[in-house]
């Protein structure tokens, strides 16, 4: 009834909070739709599932963490680990806006060829996308074929984030948000939510464990940074978090 009209319109969907069948889900949900959709009760729903769980951690269902907070939802599906973005006390969900995006995209066969998975088709689409952008504003050459993709995609994506649940720019997403799941371990990733690392706090622990896996292991088990003066001498150690 709330989501037909005149409340709702024929293309609405719903997402119906139950307790998880699950004990290691958050929450658990039963998705609703409307209209021609082939089942009235989809498997699965990408921007049911980023209004889900940006609505849990707003609401204070799960703590929220920055920049990572993590959301485990039992679906019909199966499930589901999504990773909410929070920048700015925003909640933005990259798992689900990257599902959104990829669906969208896939009706186009070209697309579905430069990666095996949605993150990587996601990541290596807008990354050419940008790096075409950048060589335009440069006035670099640019190639004939370049300039064919860009033209074909960049409207395409442009509007998809446009009409998100909480509208993006793509270029932000690209390098704020993608490269939490394309750059960072998921170990580091893991710490960063433990510890309540902010996002710069989060890189600089990645560049950390790239250099020495056995430091980065003892300042997660501590949860502190020892440092020494010049003479070798140990000082006052650094949370984890300052």
């Amino acid at each position: 009834m709330i989501l037909r009209e005149p409340r709702g319109h024929n293309d609405m969907f719903g997402a119906a909070l139950v307790e998880p069948v699950n004990q290691d889900a958050d929450l658990g949900v039963i998705f609703l739709s409307t209209g021609d959709y082939p089942r009235a009760y989809p498997y699965m729903c990408g921007h049911g599932t980023i209004g889900l769980i940006s609505a849990a951690v707003e609401l204070g269902m799960v703590k929220k963490t920055e920049p990572l907070t993590k959301v485990l939802l039992d679906t019909p599906d199966g499930l589901v680990t999504g990773w909410a973005t929070v920048r700015n006390d925003q909640v933005i969900n990259i798992e689900a806006t990257i599902e959104i995006i990829d669906v969208e995209m896939g009706k186009e066969p070209e697309y579905l060829t430069v990666g095996k998975t949605p993150l990587e088709r996601v990541h290596k689409l807008l990354s050419k996308l940008d790096s075409i952008r950048r060589s335009k504003e440069r006035g670099s050459v640019v190639l004939a074929a370049e300039k064919d993709l860009s033209n074909k995609f960049i409207g395409q994506v442009e509007s998809i984030f446009k009409n998100l649940p909480k509208p993006l720019k793509w270029q932000s997403f690209l390098m704020n948000d993608l490269i939490l799941l394309t750059d960072i371990p998921l170990n580091v990733q893991t710490a960063s939510v433990k510890h309540g690392l902010n996002k710069a706090q989060t890189k600089a622990l990645a560049r950390l464990e790239q250099v020495s896996d056995k430091v980065f292991h003892d300042v997660i088990q501590k949860g502190s940074i020892p440092f020494k003066d010049l003479n070798n001498n140990l000082l006052p150690t650094l949370a984890l978090n300052e």
